[in-house]
């Protein structure tokens, strides 16, 4: 087959650790500078006072301004709404997509801004330093969206269920398209014809234990991809 083969995994939290392999020259003193300049966002109780009634309540779907990361409850409610956006929707999230205070993680804009806009936020967001061989890290699985073209396969790990997976087409090129409902989810890929399978059924879950990051793509030469693209031809297309 012609197009190319994806596997996408639903993530929820900045988890793992991505290798940074190219990496754009980013400029450290842009970084430095908003560093020495702007606090984390909870220290700035002034920021807190201006907006916590106004902008936070409006972007970020957590209580009062607490932004976290790593709470079960948080991430169960995003994982359903990441699937909601999915099946509902038709309209696959992927997670370090942020906007606030005039800085976005859009992967449409150059990949030195994106890198540097993403270190200054989560400093900005949650107090914590990113280097920037791990924002480059990030940069580089995230920007296969990219590269995911109309008529494209997607392959989706459990999904609907963890005995599931699902099985959809791009219809629609990366967009940035920030909500509400998951303040970091704002990077989107239009799908169709959306199918679920089953493990038990079809073929076992280890068949995608070798792509762990959040966008792969199963290449010609790759071990499993005679069994992927002939599951696609027979039981998909």
């Amino acid at each position: 087959m012609n197009n190319k083969i994806w596997v996408f995994r639903l993530s929820v939290s900045d988890s793992g650790n991505p290798k940074s392999i190219i990496c754009p020259r980013v400029d450290s003193r842009r970084i430095n500078e908003y560093k020495r300049n702007v606090r984390p966002f909870e220290e700035d109780e002034e920021k807190i006072e201006e907006i916590v009634d106004d902008e936070i309540e409006e972007i970020v779907d957590y209580d009062d301004i607490e932004i976290v990361d790593d709470d079960e409850e948080n991430d169960n409610e995003i994982f359903s709404f990441l699937k909601r956006e999915l099946f509902d929707h038709r309209r696959l999230r992927q997670g370090w997509g942020y906007e606030f205070e005039n800085m976005k993680l859009d992967l449409n804009q150059p990949g030195n801004i994106w890198i540097e806009n993403y270190i200054m936020l989560v400093w900005r967001l949650w107090g914590e330093e990113i280097s920037t061989k791990n924002a480059c890290g990030r940069w580089n699985i995230l920007k296969r969206m990219k590269k995911m073209e109309p008529g494209d396969i997607v392959f989706i790990p459990r999904i609907r269920e963890v005995s599931n997976f699902t099985i959809a087409t791009v219809d629609k090129k990366y967009f940035f398209h920030p909500v509400k409902e998951s303040f970091t989810h704002a990077n989107v890929i239009g799908v169709k014809n959306i199918q679920e399978y089953s493990y038990e059924e079809d073929f076992p879950a280890k068949t995608f234990a070798p792509y762990q990051t959040a966008i792969s793509q199963i290449k010609n030469h790759h071990e499993i991809f005679d069994l992927v693209s002939n599951f696609v031809k027979e039981s998909y297309l």
